[in-house]
């Protein structure tokens, strides 16, 4: 046929027993009607969430709340995905996205977040040594990971290739704000679900 040319078709990376298949962001997307269950793309893989149960919802809605003051000045993005990369697509419990930075029905780059949190319920070393350095090589400059079972918050700040080079740790006594929203102070035991006595 005169006028068409086939498009080159790159070969296709062997996988061989054992090994698994490395996803990029545009395969994972084509993927996404058909897995019928709560999955992110972590650095090419598609990595299986853990249920949502009863302490960690109330931690998401009680740090939804805690931000609530903030609609004016970040979007709050809650357990959806944000694009790191070409490889990896994290659904956070929750991102604040800076307001001049959304595009309604597009997912936000990592450039355009201004503080991540997961909550941890039983997620805790995963979110922390997996999905934290993530966070951190993707440069968003601030990661809040809350502890439910600790019941404290690690605030990690100054991202680096290697991970973020400053990690607090904040008690139940104890306020902070997020860098990008001096004026936004959470008070770490609001996070929590009272303690019976």
């Amino acid at each position: 046929m005169a006028g068409l040319a086939l498009k080159e078709q790159k070969p296709r990376e062997e996988i061989k027993a054992g090994e698994s298949y490395r996803f990029d962001v545009a395969h994972y997307r084509q993927l996404a009607g058909i897995i019928d269950e709560r999955v992110e793309l972590i650095a090419g893989r598609i990595v299986r969430m853990t249920p949502i149960g009863g302490d960690h919802g109330y931690g998401v809605g009680k740090i939804n709340k805690a931000f609530a003051s903030l609609w004016d000045k970040a979007f709050l993005w809650a357990q959806s995905p944000i694009r790191l990369d070409d490889m990896s697509e994290p659904q956070p419990d929750l991102a604040l996205i800076h307001n001049h930075a959304i595009e309604p029905g597009k997912i936000p780059p990592a450039s355009a977040v201004a503080l991540v949190v997961e909550v941890a319920d039983t997620s805790l070393a995963y979110d922390r040594d997996v999905k934290g350095p993530l966070y951190a090589t993707a440069g968003i400059s601030e990661y809040w990971l809350l502890d439910i079972s600790g019941r404290c918050l690690f605030v990690y700040t100054e991202p680096t290739e290697q991970g973020y080079k400053t990690q607090r740790t904040f008690t139940s006594r104890e306020r902070v704000a997020p860098v990008a929203f001096p004026d936004c102070t959470v008070h770490v035991a609001d996070l929590f679900r009272p303690i019976k006595s």
